[in-house]
């Protein structure tokens, strides 16, 4: 990874975080599990990385929406109180998120992530929770608070200073 490359990193956190806290600056159980989240998604993104050029997005994409989809089936079952009427309800939500949000989306990033580096995939990619406050905003009349523009500003200039190759800059200035 590249050295400046941390100070992108960092922004896109703290951008972040500002975006998933609600009251105050604090950290409890729920930032806990997002930063786990977080972490666990990291760890995704590397492996797409280090795999993406060998294996079949398409085959693997799929691997992996079945396997996720099993195990939510089971944590269903265990920890949620099954109401198949509201399941019924919710079934066309569901089939989007399932479809575009999970397997669409996740082919695509196989796919990009094969001509992109994973620090600057996970930059990118952090532009998600950011696209989620706008069409929040636009299509469910949603308030975007002090907080959720800075951080927005924040993810979105780590996104694009992340690009700028800062190491070709300084060689030119120093030639």
């Amino acid at each position: 990874i590249k050295p400046y490359l941390w100070a992108f990193v960092l922004i896109a956190i703290i951008g972040s975080y500002l975006l998933s806290t609600t009251s105050g600056l604090s950290f409890g159980f729920g930032e806990l599990i997002t930063l786990l989240g977080a972490l666990f998604f990291a760890f995704q993104i590397i492996f797409v990385d280090k795999t993406s050029k060998f294996i079949n997005p398409y085959k693997f994409c799929m691997i992996q929406i079945a396997i996720v989809a099993i195990l939510s089936f089971i944590m269903m079952l265990i920890f949620e109180e099954v109401s198949f009427i509201n399941v019924k309800k919710a079934f066309w939500f569901m089939v989007y998120a399932g479809v575009i949000s999970s397997c669409i989306a996740y082919s695509f990033q196989m796919l990009g992530q094969k001509y992109a580096e994973p620090t600057i995939a996970s930059i990118v990619m952090s532009l998600e929770s950011v696209f989620a406050l706008i069409f929040g905003f636009i299509f469910l009349n949603e308030l975007m608070g002090e907080r959720e523009i800075i951080g927005s500003i924040l993810i979105f200039l780590s996104v694009i200073c992340s690009q700028i190759p800062f190491e070709n800059i300084f060689l030119k200035n120093n030639n």
